[in-house]
């Protein structure tokens, strides 16, 4: 991981699109939890699809954390993070679940990267108005531009 700090996203607001440069510098926890489920079905309590997951990723989340199973999504989830090498941010509507949050985050302070918290306040049907960055309020707008990765000369 060569990159010193990391971006947490709480929830499923697309805003890692906005602060990378490219795909494999983001991950989306989602797809984490649905890779997991389809390859440890036996923790479900009900059969899903695979569209089904990613559209209820907490119902998957909620039937690993009753078997005791976390340590399979923490797993995966370190298992792309080296696979990848590169990661700048981490976003998705799992995020919002405490135990897994709290877990991305220690695994990412412990390998020495400091780590950026935000977090969408959104307002009902339509995309946020605030952006909280490291407990800090800002505007949607100004938030997103706060973020962006600057243009270099080299």
């Amino acid at each position: 991981m060569s990159r010193s700090k990391i971006f947490l996203i709480k929830g499923q607001y697309n805003i890692a699109q906005k602060i990378t440069l490219g795909e494999y510098a983001r991950i989306n926890v989602d797809h984490i939890v649905l890779i997991t489920a389809i390859r440890f079905p036996q923790y479900l309590s009900n059969p899903m699809t695979p569209d089904e997951i990613l559209n209820d990723p907490d119902r998957v989340l909620e039937d690993f954390d009753i078997d005791d199973q976390r340590h399979l999504i923490a797993a995966e989830y370190a298992n792309m993070v080296v696979d990848r090498g590169h990661i700048e941010a981490v976003e998705g509507r799992s995020m919002d679940v405490e135990w897994l949050y709290n877990t991305i985050r220690a695994y990412h302070k412990n390998c020495g990267q400091s780590v950026v918290d935000i977090e969408g306040l959104p307002r009902r049907g339509g995309t946020p108005v605030k952006m909280i960055i490291d407990g800090v309020a800002h505007t949607w707008q100004e938030g997103l531009e706060r973020l962006e990765s600057q243009p270099s000369l080299g």
